[in-house]
């Protein structure tokens, strides 16, 4: 009747008050936040810029401190903007269940597997203690014979990829993860195995030489094949979406972001593009060589190798605290039990998980 009808339109009315007043409330604190940030820019450029600097030098210390604001300023503005927006619910993704494994066999698997290698709600700790987080990373994700390594990281890619749409978080930290692991496994641990070959071999190292292992070479060409998966992954990333950390409703008024997906990588990987390239040809130019013998070959084969893991010190930088968020302007994300992309749970989501798997509370 007519009272339904003034409750609903009171009720309107105060809705778009309220949502006047939210956006009003951001627009304040984003020209705030802008003011305050280039306040911050200019005490950093006097606390880095020296003015003896050679004029090069200054403009490039200018320059990364340039860099930096944009993403220094959306964590800011997120901080400051947080009381006059709605926070969605996402309570149920945080502790949704694992799928039935009728009628869909092949999406427990899936799910399985993200969530015991990438799992929201638990630490580092608590994945140790996990027999199928060793499984699927360690038993599987560094087998060394047979390509069993490069077969199941693209299992484990074209599961994040089956999510629609992909989360870009996941896709770049593929990417990272796989690029810093090389440093360490193609390059350290690599140049000590060759130092411990050369030392057993010497005079003769026709049978003991680095690359001498039985099928060397099948393992070189997958090697590099785990290259090329990494670009499968970085071509995914104009299709993803930012998945992580907290969600707002829009507020009028409000421009989407047009930040290109991926951030800064894209610098990483045209280095990363200049390096294999160079490193192919080398490859090139080894197996040109005219009346080389199979372990010398092989041995330079094998430096190569070393090389390239060597060259992929930068990707180290990008592991270091803090940096996805100052460099690469990334939330990050983990999987849930359903295998969906979800923020990392807090402290508190966190004890209620552990409280469940050992059965004080709910389901394990």
């Amino acid at each position: 009747g007519a009272a339904g009808a003034v409750t609903g339109a009171a009720a309107r009315a105060a809705g778009e008050a309220e949502e006047t007043v939210r956006a009003k409330g951001v627009a304040v604190a984003s020209k705030g936040v802008d003011l305050a940030c280039e306040k911050i820019a200019a005490m950093a450029k006097a606390a880095v810029v020296d003015p003896d600097m050679p004029r090069p030098v200054r403009r490039v210390a200018e320059a990364v401190v340039d860099g930096f604001m944009p993403e220094v300023r959306d964590m800011i503005l997120e901080s400051a903007t947080a009381a006059f927006r709605k926070k969605v619910d996402d309570a149920a993704k945080m502790t949704a269940p694992a799928p039935p494994c009728c009628p869909n066999f092949p999406a427990r698997v899936r799910a399985h597997v993200l969530y015991h290698m990438f799992p929201h709600d638990k630490t580092i700790w608590a994945c140790v203690k996990d027999p199928w987080w060793w499984f699927y990373t360690q038993a599987l994700g560094a087998f060394p014979l047979w390509g069993v390594t490069t077969a199941w990281w693209f299992v484990v890619l074209a599961f994040k990829w089956s999510e629609s749409p992909v989360d870009e978080f996941q896709l770049v930290d593929f990417v990272v993860s796989f690029k810093a692991s090389q440093f360490t496994t193609a390059c350290v641990q690599a140049m000590v195995v060759g130092a411990t070959l050369y030392a057993s071999c010497i005079p003769d190292c026709s049978d003991g030489a680095p690359g001498s292992e039985p099928a060397f070479r099948e393992t070189l060409w997958l090697f590099f094949a785990r290259v090329l998966l990494c670009w499968v992954a970085l071509g995914l990333l104009p299709w993803s979406a930012v998945k992580g950390g907290y969600h707002y409703e829009p507020v009028r008024g409000e421009l989407a972001s047009v930040a290109r997906k991926g951030g800064r990588v894209w610098y990483w990987m045209c280095y990363d593009l200049v390096v294999a390239a160079g490193c192919l040809a080398l490859v090139a130019f080894i197996y040109a060589q005219p009346g080389g013998t199979d372990w010398v070959q092989n041995a330079q084969l094998f430096h190569v190798k070393v090389l390239y893991g060597m060259l992929s010190f930068p990707w180290m930088v990008l592991k270091l605290p803090m940096m996805y968020s100052l460099i690469l302007s990334l939330k990050p994300t983990n999987y849930n039990r359903a295998g969906e992309t979800v923020r990392p749970a807090t402290g508190k989501e966190m004890a209620a998980a552990r409280d469940a798997r050992r059965g004080k509370v709910g389901p394990a």
